[in-house]
């Protein structure tokens, strides 16, 4: 069950291997994303304080050592509580960040490398 609302966004995608191409369309898809309330379009976010805490996650995210590939923190600059498509690459050694274990209801992917289906488990 749920209140009215459920959250079927995929948040986290596992590579298995260094996926070069796949990595690059991904990011095109999501550069590709525009701003507004049309069909296809990425919406605002529901109040500041969800913007904030959005962007927190990608600033904590980049300062644990994550790539930012794309880049949404620039789409807060405009008017409203907008947060873009953002791609955040993070490195093998980083096993688990609250980026990809806590849910951050924004439009954010944390993508993380594994070097076998074992390991994705």
């Amino acid at each position: 069950g749920c209140a009215g609302q459920r959250c079927m966004a995929a948040a986290v995608l596992l590579v298995v291997g260094e996926q070069p191409k796949l990595l690059e369309r991904v990011c095109e898809k999501a550069k590709g994303l525009k701003k507004g309330q049309d069909p296809g379009c990425v919406g605002p976010v529901i109040d500041k304080a969800a913007m904030e805490r959005i962007r927190g996650h990608i600033d904590r995210a980049e300062k644990d050592g994550a790539e930012v590939l794309v880049d949404g923190r620039s789409w807060s600059a405009e008017k409203g509580y907008w947060v873009g498509p953002t791609v955040l690459k993070f490195p093998a050694e980083i096993k688990s960040h609250p980026a990809y274990s806590e849910e951050i209801f924004g439009p954010v992917l944390c993508v993380r490398t594994v070097k076998d289906f074992e390991e994705a488990l």
